[in-house]
């Protein structure tokens, strides 16, 4: 998919208050593939749409920053927005409350930024192992007498 169809199906999304038949209906799609296709189209445009935008960042191994300047200008100009349409639309894609699957992965840079990180599955939690005996038959003192079922001391 490329930038432009993606940016026209993230526009249409929000228009159509997160409703992915609408969006692919809006967008030219049929009917049978907006009702079968919706989350999986949705999902590859915003996967496209999140990788403009981190394009639009640029990359932390580029090191002159006029470099990063005319690389993310000629983006912007290839896809068609200017700078602060790709802002507000990273906003945009953050501040909903809708799929927060999306949310988070757009909020993942931001989140590094600030030294947090969401991958729960690096850590891991080990509980000690609690070795118990018990034995059949344990003795007892001399001066008290065994406890037989159903009498009380």
């Amino acid at each position: 998919m490329d930038k432009q169809k993606a940016f026209k199906i993230i526009e249409s999304y929000k228009r159509n208050n997160y409703n992915g038949y609408k969006t692919l209906i809006d967008c030219g799609y049929k009917e049978t593939t907006a009702r079968k296709k919706s989350k999986d189209t949705i999902e590859v445009a915003t996967k496209v749409y999140l990788s403009a935008l981190a394009s639009e960042v640029g990359s932390p191994t580029q090191s002159s920053e006029v470099s990063t300047r005319s690389n993310v200008g000629s983006i912007l100009d290839r896809v068609g927005i200017t700078s602060e349409d790709l802002l507000s639309e990273f906003k945009s894609v953050v501040m909903q409350n809708r799929d927060l699957t999306n949310k988070l992965k757009a909020m993942s840079p931001l989140l590094k930024e600030l030294s947090i990180n969401l991958d729960n599955s690096e850590s891991t939690q080990s509980i000690p192992t609690l070795n118990v005996s018990i034995t059949p038959k344990a003795p007892h003192s001399k001066d008290t007498p065994p406890i037989k079922e159903g009498k009380i001391i």
